[in-house]
């Protein structure tokens, strides 16, 4: 009986320990003078399902993050700071600035 315990423990303790790695990780993206991450083509990002997302403004230019898929959101519009969301929905989530459009400015979450 003690031996099926310490087994029961030891199973709860790695599937705590699993689920916390994807809960906590954090993937930043740079929100710059009209892009995400580089300045030319539309990046793909992929995280786990239960990962924290952080957009860091930079640049000179207004931006907000406007996001369409599973979940809707949208940050403040801003210069400077960062907008953090936790993501717990798997799916595609097209992501972009509602200020300059999908065209000048977006970008592919990929939540797995």
């Amino acid at each position: 009986m003690r031996l099926k315990i310490l087994g029961l423990l030891a199973l709860t303790v790695m599937a705590a320990a699993l689920t916390s790695s994807a809960w906590a990780r954090t993937t930043s993206v740079r929100v710059s003078d009209n892009y995400f991450m580089r300045a030319q083509g539309v990046p793909t990002v992929t995280v786990p399902r239960g990962a924290t997302v952080r957009w860091v403004f930079v640049g000179r230019s207004a931006h907000n993050v406007s996001g369409r898929g599973p979940v809707k959101f949208r940050s403040d519009t801003m210069t400077s700071g960062s907008y953090t969301k936790r993501l717990t929905k798997r799916g595609d989530y097209r992501i972009m600035c509602s200020i300059h459009g999908s065209s000048d400015m977006s970008m592919l979450l990929r939540v797995r």
